[in-house]
């Protein structure tokens, strides 16, 4: 149950993140990355240790290549210090994820 609501969670971010909407129509891998990273950074400012997250926030049936955004995402939401916004953080790694595409 844990996992639908977060990938419910996950879904609704993605369509409801109307602040960068213009911005990240052109590269929808980055803003599925820069989403997840912004749910992941929330479990973290939460309390939440990232070997938990990894363990009880990551799909159970997913594809392997989606799998490793997931564990990205993870990994650069524990990167970012607490004391940033959900929203800054998202910004950050949309930004970043497009500076480094091909």
């Amino acid at each position: 149950m844990k996992i639908q609501t977060i990938l419910a969670l996950s879904v609704l971010a993605f369509c409801n993140s109307a602040l960068h909407a213009n911005e990240m129509e052109n590269n929808k891998q980055c803003d599925l990355i820069a989403n997840l990273t912004g749910d992941y950074y929330h479990h973290k400012q939460a309390g939440k240790s990232k070997q938990d997250v990894q363990q009880t926030m990551r799909p159970e049936f997913a594809n392997e290549e989606f799998l490793r955004v997931v564990d990205l995402a993870i990994n650069l939401a524990y990167t970012f210090p607490d004391d940033l916004s959900e929203d800054k953080v998202e910004q950050q790694v949309f930004q970043g994820c497009e500076q480094h595409q091909p």
